[in-house]
């Protein structure tokens, strides 16, 4: 079966995440930024599900319902979505809707955000905890050696 073609805002999506990944912070503004102005705010829950998608491919499916955990980056300490900032809560509770295949939950959490500034804020969270879970499992690496700078 043909694979169907991908859409146009998929290079700026990749850019702006192999870019975060990469701590490469101009180029991936630059990226978002020109992703955003070229297709608007409307491609950006579907922008949400690839960069989810490309971090849960790095995982088993889970057997069961999973919840969000964070891990300090710098201190190693484990946290929940109580003793985080909300919108990296918020980024969280949508990464484990989509672990969860639970598209309501992912819905609601989407239609929940009420302002311009709260929703780039969950947005920029959305990107920065999945590059750094990226990076943490050797992403940065892997991408080096194919030969992103």
């Amino acid at each position: 079966m043909p694979r169907r073609p991908l859409p146009p805002w998929w290079p700026l999506a990749t850019e702006t995440l192999t870019a975060t990944i990469l701590q490469r912070h101009d180029r991936a503004t630059r990226a978002a930024q020109q992703l955003h102005d070229q297709f608007g705010s409307e491609v950006i829950p579907r922008v949400l599900k690839a960069w989810i998608d490309t971090l849960l491919a790095r995982y088993p499916k889970p057997a069961a319902a999973v919840g969000p955990r964070f891990l300090g980056e710098e201190t190693g300490a484990l946290g929940t979505v109580d003793t985080v900032p909300p919108s990296v809560a918020w980024a969280g509770r949508l990464i484990a809707a989509r672990a969860n295949d639970d598209r309501l939950q992912f819905v609601a959490l989407i239609n929940s955000v009420e302002s311009d500034e709260q929703w780039s804020a969950n947005v920029k969270s959305v990107l920065n905890v999945v590059s750094t879970t990226l990076r943490m499992l050797g992403v940065a690496d892997e991408l080096r050696k194919a030969g992103h700078s």
